[in-house]
């Protein structure tokens, strides 16, 4: 799975900055495995959120903190743009474009998105072929970041003592998270949908290895959610948050594979009871959002021809959200398993992995921003070009 040609030393450390804090990672290659170097966290207060502006909330001083307790090896540092941050649009072509082909992406791009993207970060992944159409069509996805908030970001870093290295794009670095830490080929060679929900939206990507199919930011995140629980529970939002945090702390704790809500709840005990009075209050903001998922979804199959997906796999808050995983389970009949960043990872070096038992779902985009390295180090970016096994998948769903 990992190149061991080129000779041990760390990777740039990983920081992702979330609206509940700051988690930073670091890699050290060491002859056949993969060790952490070093780990962090540093999180806000209950309640608080960090805005944009990160150098007024103490991030930075806090991170100071961290580095001058060691641990961490060199400056160099990847960070990443969050999903809420870019701006994603889909594009089809004719599939005989050659030569013009980037200048024609380029064109479009610039009518696409309402600022100079010469000046700004894009990115553009090819989907795949459109079946049905009457000529050789190819739809591709662009991802563009601002050059101000690239900016930001880099200048955020730099006030950390740190000297940015890259800054990446969040749906990127969950594929590459969900995808190189996959222990058997067959897991690795699966179509999958991958959810990473954060207060303020809800991030769909649908790959196959890591090949995109589908991006999708969904405005629907913890935040609508827990005002939903507030609402209908009588409770301060503050309240509402709390107990939704505490119910998914204890979700995932129990089960690492969550198999939906029963699987679950299968005592009567008191806390089952809560479980069920949240998921009765929450249950119409997560039917809607549930929708959303079934029609990108439904939209894949229908646009390439792939079978329909059985497998989601859930990062950041949804991963240990009891009701989302019942609903998805029970609308959408697909399977629901948490994401297990750092599988097959060495930890033992690093005090703040030491409890094993607990969730890990929250350091999904951390893991994919540490691993960038591997992605450039070894010159194998992830292929524009649809794998076989993709041609396979949609022979396989052609016949169904």
């Amino acid at each position: 799975m990992w190149n061991h040609s080129t000779v041990c030393k760390p990777w740039p450390m990983a920081v992702d900055i979330a609206s509940d804090g700051v988690r930073m990672l670091q890699f050290h290659r060491a002859e056949d495995r993969l060790d952490v170097c070093a780990g962090a966290q540093w999180k806000a207060a209950q309640g608080a959120r960090l805005e944009e502006n990160h150098l007024a909330s103490g991030i930075v001083h806090a991170v100071r903190d961290i580095l001058s307790q060691g641990g961490f090896l060199g400056r160099q540092a990847v960070s990443s743009i969050g999903a809420g941050d870019l701006h994603i649009e889909t594009l089809r072509l004719p599939k005989n474009l050659t030569q013009d082909a980037q200048r024609i992406l380029a064109d479009r791009a610039q009518r696409l998105f309402p600022f100079d993207v010469d000046a700004s970060r894009l990115m553009v992944r090819k989907a795949g072929m459109v079946i049905g159409h009457p000529e050789p069509t190819e739809e591709y996805i662009l991802l563009a970041a601002p050059e101000q908030t690239c900016a930001r970001r880099e200048e955020t870093l730099r006030a950390m003592g740190l000297t940015p290295v890259a800054i990446d794009m969040e749906p990127l670095a969950l594929v590459r998270a969900l995808h190189q830490f996959r222990r058997r080929e067959d897991d690795r060679l699966r179509l999958e949908a991958m959810v990473h929900q954060t207060p303020d939206s809800t991030l769909l990507v649908v790959a196959h290895a890591e090949h995109i199919l589908l991006i999708k930011n969904l405005d629907r995140g913890g935040n609508r959610i827990t005002a939903a629980a507030a609402q209908q529970l009588g409770l301060s939002f503050a309240e509402a948050d709390l107990l939704r945090r505490q119910l998914r702390h204890d979700y995932a704790s129990r089960t690492h594979n969550t198999q939906g809500l029963r699987g679950a709840a299968g005592q009567g005990t008191a806390d089952d009871s809560i479980l069920w009075t949240v998921h009765d209050a929450v249950r119409d903001e997560l039917d809607a959002l549930v929708l959303d998922i079934g029609l990108c979804l439904r939209y894949c199959s229908t646009t390439f021809g792939c079978p329909a997906i059985h497998r989601v796999v859930l990062a950041g808050e949804a991963a240990g959200d009891p009701s989302l995983i019942h609903l998805l389970h029970e609308r959408l009949n697909v399977e629901c398993f948490g994401a297990v960043p750092l599988r097959g990872v060495d930890m033992s070096n690093c005090p703040l992995f030491s409890d094993r038992r607990r969730p890990m779902a929250d350091w999904t985009i951390c893991a994919g921003l540490a691993c960038w390295s591997q992605e450039h180090e070894t010159n194998t970016p992830a292929s524009d070009e649809a794998p076989a096994d993709v041609e396979a998948c949609r022979e396989e769903g052609s016949t169904r």
